[in-house]
């Protein structure tokens, strides 16, 4: 039996065209939540719709790139016109460039914090301005990573944007607490999004020996962090506000 903890909410997710936020966007969704959200992926994004609407909810999404702060606020606005309020709000845009930080142009590090940092400060902005802070109600959750805290090699940007969510979000939580916003973090160890898989296929070796030195012996799907996730932005969390919860089978232990 499905607890329908989100009836009558109504839920955006940034990026839920495939992996984590896909099992964001499907978990709030069967939770009772209405769920709009943005991609740049069209045709994986509309069958998302669909599959919200399998699971018996309202979903909308539009095409939107993460660095458009205008278009951002454009989403905002036509979520709020369409739904008249929203509750719930999921930063889970994400990318990746592997490469040495000495071999990175220019161009690769504006475009990892454009995506990974402003586009979440864009959306969050947004939201929080146009909608929770009047409403005095809100649950914000940011997808970080544990390369937070531990540091990864060839993902210097990507880590490094993944820190600044936490000092983001922790600031976040200290200024809009007095509009009852909840303000976490979840940072997830190595999981099986598409890009993973991939991985796996290109390197098993390397793949298996991430697996092996997780104490849980696999790695997290999508649906583990979507768990997080939903719990942080129920109100069963409503006394929890600025932390960030390690989603990672054991594997790093803060």
């Amino acid at each position: 039996m499905i607890i329908k903890r989100f009836e009558g909410k109504v839920a955006v997710v940034s990026g839920a065209s495939q992996g984590i936020g896909r099992a964001i966007a499907l978990r709030l969704a069967r939770e009772g939540a209405k769920v709009a959200f943005f991609d740049i992926a069209e045709a994986p994004a509309m069958k998302v719709v669909e599959e919200i609407k399998a699971a018996g909810s309202e979903g909308y999404c539009e095409v939107v790139n993460s660095k458009d702060g205008a278009k951002i606020q454009a989403f905002v606005k036509n979520v709020i016109a369409k739904f008249g309020t929203i509750d719930v709000l999921v930063n889970s845009v994400g990318a990746d460039v592997s490469k040495p930080f000495l071999a990175l142009t220019e161009a690769e590090i504006d475009n990892s914090i454009a995506i990974n940092l402003k586009g979440h400060a864009m959306l969050t902005q947004a939201v929080v301005g146009m909608c929770m802070k009047e409403k005095k109600y809100g649950k914000i959750v940011t997808i970080s990573s544990d390369a937070a805290h531990t540091g990864q090699a060839n993902s210097s940007m990507y880590a490094a944007c993944k820190s600044g969510i936490l000092g983001l979000s922790r600031t976040w939580a200290r200024e809009f607490v007095r509009y009852a916003i909840n303000v976490n973090v979840v940072c997830p160890g190595p999981t099986l999004t598409p890009a993973m898989q991939k991985w796996a296929e290109v390197d098993p070796k390397n793949f298996e020996a991430t697996k092996a030195g997780i104490p849980m012996r696999r790695l997290a799907e999508p649906d583990d962090i979507a768990s997080a996730v939903a719990y942080l932005v129920s109100d069963d969390a409503s006394y929890i506000t600025g932390q960030a919860l390690s989603v990672n089978g054991g594997l790093y232990m803060h």
